[in-house]
């Protein structure tokens, strides 16, 4: 009876200690796959990082690469033929010819258009663009093909800044005056 006793015992012993090498291998599998899978986050995480960090420098080259302005008109450029018509030296029909309509129709136009493309009072530009400059600029753009370089030697003034107001003049146009004159049914 002992032996049998002692026997099962043996038996439940070796059950038990089956039973913990399994759960051993087990926790042993649970905590090698966790690592791997940390090992895989901060691999992941570390390239993230280091592109992100290479896009930070090559954008900090591109800054101090970036040509800086050195003045706002270049030599040789000038708004003479604007001067000119603006102040009427030119004749009235070289106006209605230029901007498709009569002076009193433009200056009420740049009436209702001020408030919505005013220069800007803090823009360190000491010939920042009038309003009326703003109008004829644009409606000289786009009453022919739309050259933005003959527009910009036109009115003396960059290309840049041809794209720029054209851009502000048409949106305030659309913004504020589309719905005062254009009504859908």
């Amino acid at each position: 009876m002992r032996r049998m006793i002692v026997i099962a015992l043996f038996q439940q012993l070796a059950l038990l200690s089956s039973a913990f090498m399994q759960l051993h291998g087990l926790l042993y599998l649970f905590l090698l796959y966790r690592k791997i899978n940390n090992d895989f986050l901060v691999t992941h995480y570390a390239r993230k990082r280091n592109v992100f960090v290479k896009k930070c420098k090559e954008l900090k080259v591109r800054r101090l690469q970036r040509k800086q302005r050195t003045r706002w008109v270049n030599d040789g450029r000038t708004d003479q033929w604007w001067q000119n018509i603006f102040s009427a030296v030119s004749p009235e029909e070289d106006w209605k010819k230029n901007f498709r309509m009569t002076r009193l129709e433009f200056e009420d136009l740049c009436e209702q258009l001020g408030p919505h493309i005013f220069p800007d009072p803090k823009s360190p530009n000491r010939r920042a663009l009038s309003v009326e400059k703003k109008v004829a600029l644009t409606l000289n753009y786009l009453k022919d093909t739309g050259s933005m370089w003959m527009t910009a030697n036109t009115f003396g003034i960059h290309q840049s800044t041809v794209s720029k107001v054209v851009l502000e003049v048409c949106d305030a146009i659309t913004k504020h005056l589309g719905p005062k004159y254009i009504h859908l049914p």
